[in-house]
């Protein structure tokens, strides 16, 4: 016969509320945002922090850990820095426009690089934290510095995609691609990008649904140099020198 898993309540305190984000650190934690702010479950000691209506969380490195709190008049982005001594308290710090974040504007998503470092993007474009305060991003690509996005993720190789209202771009660190409806995008407005294991991209649209990309690896051809010279020469070596020209 089949049996039935059954699911335990579980929680830090003893209201019940939505869970609104749900992420765990990179030293253990598993933390809750709701709509009144984040607390460590099953650890009291940690009480709730009332930062607002938390709609991100992402973990960071040593156990920090990044919250977005979508608000339609004012959004930020909300750290918490463990204690060095199990016993002490952790730090929360708030960033909002007054720390670069475009004034209201609602945080879509967060990511940690690999650096790292934090990228949040917003529906003004994305932002990252130089360690002191956000900055437009990217600082070589002005173009994408107010492009609206909904999703930041990151792939296997450390490559960052993300959604954006003109499609999906790309970035290896180094170079930029995009996909739209030139590449057989049924739209443009692109809201979720989710890299699988096996390379296939899977991107989300505002209205027309689940999209499936498989990127293809081409290996280019060697190009082939053509010179006229006073005969015909069998031997690269035999070449003459070209002093002129």
């Amino acid at each position: 016969s089949a049996t039935r898993a059954s699911a335990s309540s579980r929680m830090a305190s003893p209201v019940a509320e939505p869970a609104s984000a749900l992420a765990r650190s990179t030293t253990g934690e598993l933390w809750l945002g709701s709509d009144k702010g984040a607390f460590i479950l099953g650890q009291p000691k940690e009480s709730r922090k009332e930062i607002g209506a938390v709609g991100l969380a992402e973990p960071g490195r040593d156990g920090v850990m990044w919250f977005g709190i979508q608000a339609p008049a004012k959004s930020s982005i909300w750290r918490y820095e463990p204690p060095a001594a199990q016993t002490g308290t952790g730090t929360w710090t708030e960033f909002t426009d007054a720390n670069g974040l475009p004034a209201t504007s609602m945080v879509t998503a967060l990511l940690t690089l690999a650096d790292g470092s934090l990228l949040a993007t917003t529906a003004k474009g994305p932002r990252h934290f130089d360690g002191k305060q956000f900055v437009p991003w990217p600082a070589d690509l002005p173009r994408l510095q107010n492009l609206q996005m909904f999703q930041a993720t990151r792939d296997a190789e450390g490559g960052i995609w993300l959604a954006t209202i003109e499609g999906v771009f790309h970035t290896d660190g180094t170079a930029w691609s995009k996909l739209d409806l030139r590449d057989g995008l049924p739209e443009n407005v692109m809201i979720k990008v989710h890299r699988a294991t096996d390379g296939t991209v899977w991107m989300g649209g505002y209205s027309k649904g689940l999209v499936r990309y498989r990127p293809s690896k081409n290996t280019p051809r060697s190009p082939v140099l053509t010179a006229q010279t006073d005969r015909e020469y069998t031997a690269v070596a035999a070449l003459p020198v070209i002093n002129t020209g």
